[in-house]
């Protein structure tokens, strides 16, 4: 497989925000606190950042929607001239976020995308109001791994990775694990994955969409690389071993005013040497979190060894 030159460009930021909560927090008490925690961001964003309340209840209507802080990050409309997801109104958030494991005191992981990493002081701005009313504290911020939250003041020279540093990444060895951290939700030929009929390419193939549609509306533009080919790969390539289990979640939609279904597989695959040629595409893919429902939390794995 070729690795020069294998991405578009894509720069992206890391933000690992730490949580303690209290005791009395409605956060500790939700099934799965990623959809707590990103509800509560969205519904207070709206309510800090619209500046039309005329259309508060449908962004969709408002003349400001492109311009609007809340609805480029929430309600992210596909751009007119686009020349894919034609079908859809809205393309993928410029963000994921994550919250694993979670405690009372824990760490939200926040990964913003191309010009929208400017745009992370909204969310602290966010989080600082949310405090009170949630019952937690904001105890430290690192930008990777460095700290930017000192007295209160947020430091806002972000670093920034970019999607190419990721094409020659090798392992440390030659076989390695894939820690499903939060379920990972997928479809292949219009059917859920689930975790007796995962495979290996289920996984190659939503990272490939994922990041042609990240690098078209977030990155350097088309990605242009014989996706076949991959997928060839990819489905030549059996989990060594795989200890999977379904988790059954749901989230309640205001908009909707109904319960989604949002299962998907946890778990931890172990992959054989072969599938180091892959490598760069699931090291990326840490970042971009992988299937449905990623601005919620849900597709974030890490690789171990």
């Amino acid at each position: 497989m070729e690795k020069i030159n294998l991405f578009n460009e894509l720069f992206l930021s890391e933000f690992l925000v730490n949580l303690e909560f209290d005791k009395e927090s409605p956060i500790l008490s939700s099934d799965f606190p990623s959809f707590a925690i990103r509800g509560s961001i969205m519904y207070k964003a709206k309510k800090l950042l619209c500046v039309n309340k005329t259309h508060f209840n449908n962004c969709n209507e408002c003349m400001l929607s492109r311009k609007c802080i809340y609805a480029t990050l929430f309600e992210t409309q596909r751009p007119h001239d686009a020349a894919i997801m034609r079908k859809y109104r809205n393309i993928p958030h410029p963000f994921v976020i994550s919250v694993y494991p979670f405690s009372r005191v824990t760490t939200l992981r926040i990964v913003l995308f191309g010009e929208y990493i400017n745009l992370f002081p909204y969310f602290y701005l966010v989080l600082k109001s949310l405090e009170k009313e949630k019952k937690f504290n904001i105890k430290s911020i690192k930008n990777f791994d460095r700290p930017i939250l000192k007295s209160n003041k947020l430091m806002t020279n972000f670093k920034v990775r970019s999607s190419k540093e990721f094409e020659n990444l090798t392992p440390e060895k030659t076989e390695f694990l894939i820690s499903i951290l939060t379920p990972i939700r997928m479809k292949y030929n219009g059917k859920l994955v689930n975790q007796t009929n995962m495979r290996f390419h289920h996984i190659i193939r939503n990272l490939l969409r994922r990041f042609s549609l990240l690098f078209y509306f977030y990155g350097s533009g088309p990605w242009n690389i014989d996706f076949s080919n991959f997928i060839k790969l990819a489905e030549g390539i059996e989990f060594k071993s795989a200890k999977l289990k379904w988790v059954e979640l749901e989230r309640y939609s205001i908009r909707t005013k109904t319960f989604e279904p949002m299962g998907g597989v946890v778990g931890e695959i172990e992959l054989p040497e072969r599938a180091i040629e892959f490598f760069p595409i699931l090291k990326l893919g840490e970042y971009t979190q992988v299937g449905k429902n990623t601005s919620f939390g849900l597709g974030f794995y890490k690789l171990n060894f």
